[in-house]
Formats: structure tokens, sequence, C-alpha cells
């Protein structure tokens, strides 16, 4: 027992942060998963951001149970706030992040260490299982294995954005399949502004990765992204299209000095992107009461973030059906006769 102890405290510790806002349903498989990682030297941080359902509760249940784990009760504040809180807590070099309402491979940890480790890089990246209906694993652009600072400017920095296909990144924008070396996540998530409620992500990871010096990409998937309907990422957001304006010039900012090839291009389409996602989020209620404020929110965001350039600039051949189609209405008849079509059909749909 005492060599297994000594052991477990030779290995590098490695500090999983969970943040967790009103996922009482699936919180407990999440932390169930993080309790039985193969790699044993961990601490959880649990980062409890206000929830109002069952989920204080169950962690503080999990606490009583796993020495392990830290707990921290907090004011609501967003997902950048509890990962930051949860990272100023953190005691391990290494930092790995899972959201609470998905789970991980029991070997993950392991894994992605070894990875870090044996092959002394910045950064590790896994593939991923998309859960629904139905498990499907996540088909990423980038090939197994190791990257060095010449590979990534050759091979990564040019698509990692976006491949030339819509929409296909590079690099997958997530912080949940990666483990990161604490000092480096540091030093780039405290510069993310914290009004922005979506693509928090891209804005943390591009960002770092132009700062590493080396990254491995293990072709396994070894986390398990739950396509929740109620959750965040799906239900309709009220502040989310402003928000993504400071996202857009945020990522601008990022870019702007870096002599990267086609980064230009990569960050247009990035813009179109979230555009379309706005969209789509801003019609979800049909035609209820509300539809002319959301109109104002898309027209604000196109003219805050210049997206009448970026339409201007680009090849709609290149864009999906969909995309084509909504940005070939809005050059003709405008946004106002898209969002109007868009959200009558919603509408429809609700009868």
């Amino acid at each position: 027992m005492k060599n297994k102890e000594q052991k477990c405290k030779a290995l590098p510790l490695v500090s999983v942060i969970v943040p967790i806002y009103e996922v009482q349903d699936y919180l407990e498989r999440c932390i169930k998963s993080i309790i039985e990682q193969t790699y044993k030297n961990i601490e959880i941080i649990l980062v409890d951001d206000g929830s109002k359902d069952g989920c204080p509760e169950i962690c503080d249940r999990y606490a009583k149970k796993d020495s392990r784990i830290t707990v921290i009760h907090k004011e609501n504040g967003g997902v950048i706030s509890a990962r930051r809180v949860g990272i100023q807590a953190a005691n391990g070099e290494f930092i790995q992040l899972v959201d609470g309402d998905d789970w991980i491979a029991k070997e993950m940890v392991a894994k992605l260490i070894s990875c870090m480790i044996e092959n002394k890089v910045d950064l590790v990246i896994c593939s991923y299982f998309l859960v629904g209906k139905n498990k499907k694993k996540r088909e990423g652009y980038l090939k197994g294995g190791y990257y060095s600072k010449k590979s990534l400017e050759q091979y990564v920095y040019p698509k990692m954005i976006y491949t030339g296909k819509y929409y296909e990144c590079g690099v997958e924008p997530a912080v949940w399949n990666k483990l990161f070396r604490k000092e480096l996540l540091k030093s780039v998530i405290y510069n993310v502004p914290s009004s922005i409620i979506m693509g928090e992500d891209a804005a943390c990871i591009y960002p770092l990765i132009l700062k590493i010096d080396s990254m491995y990409f293990l072709d396994e998937g070894l986390y398990y992204y739950r396509l929740n309907e109620t959750s965040a990422t799906r239900a309709y957001r009220r502040n989310q299209t402003l928000s993504t304006v400071e996202l857009i010039l945020y990522m601008q900012k990022q870019f702007e000095d870096k002599d990267i090839i086609n980064i230009k291009l990569q960050l247009d389409f990035y813009h179109i992107f979230i555009f379309m996602i706005n969209l789509s989020n801003e019609c979800k209620a049909g035609l209820s009461k509300g539809f002319l404020k959301r109109y104002y929110n898309m027209r604000q965001f196109m003219k805050e973030t210049d997206f009448k350039r970026v339409m201007q600039n680009q090849n709609l051949q290149n864009m999906g059906k969909h995309q084509r189609v909504a940005l070939g209405l809005i050059k003709h008849h405008g946004l106002w006769f898209l969002m109007l079509m868009l959200a009558l059909k919603n509408s429809i749909l609700r009868f």
C-alpha cells in the first residue's frame, strides 16, 4: 500500500475542472466518470456556478465520498467565470476541463498525460464522440501524431479555423477534449472577455495554439459530448447576438499582426459561421413578440462587425446550400426579408 501511494505521488497531478450549471440529470454520470479514472493522481474541482436545481447537493454529496473532490459554490457568472475560478484553485501542473453534462472514458486522463509527458508537448488533443440518439465519433481534420512548431506553421495554422469546407475547422475549438499545461492556459483564458457567452472556447483555443511549440493529436475517442436539446448551446439565448460582436472583434485582434496563410479568409468564414448561428437563434421564437428587437440585434451585429464587407468578399460557392441561400437572400432582398421568412417557418412548425 505504501509503495502504491509513493508511486501515485510521483506522478504529475492533473486538476480536472468541471463548470456546473443546472445539469442535475447528467451530473452524477459526469462525476463518476472522473472518479473512476485509471489515473489516480487527480484532483477534481467542481465549480457550481449558481445552480438553482439539485447540482449543489450532488456536488457536496460526492465531496464527502472522495477526498480528491473540492467543491466551489459561486454566484452565476457564466462558463468562463466558472473555469477561471477552478483554474485559480487548481494545484496541478496540468489542467483538464470537463462540462457537467458530458462524461469521459475511464482511461482519458491516463492517455492524455502519457502523451504529454512522453512527447514533451505543450498541448494534447483527442477525438470525441457525439452522443444523442446514436453515438458517433467525430472525425477530425488532423492526422494523429506529433506536431512540432514547424509542422504547426505548415499544416495546422493555415487551416485551423477553416479548412475550405463549410463549416469544418482544422482544430476543434472546444476546451474539453484537451489537456493543458496550467500556466499556458492561464496566459490566454484570463484575456477572454467575460461578456462572451458563445464562442468563448474558440477565443481561448486558437490564440493558445499560436503560443505553443508542440502538440500531440491522439486520434482516439475519449470524451463523450452529450447532444442535449435543453442545454445552453441549444436553447434560445437572449443576449447571444450582441455578445458575439465582442467575440468577432476579439478574434480579429488576436490575429491582426500574425503572418499566417489564409488567416483573413479563415476569420471571414468564422464570421459567417457565427452570423448563421445568430440568425438561427434570433428566429427560433418565430413571429412572436420581440421579433423586431431580434431583427435589430442582427442589424447591429452586421454593422459593428462590418459583415457587409465579409459578404462582398466571399465566393458563395464555397458555402453549404443553406448558407448560400441565406446570404443570397440578404444580398438581393435584405435581412428583413430573410428573417421574416425564417421566423414564419418556425411559427408554422409550432402548430
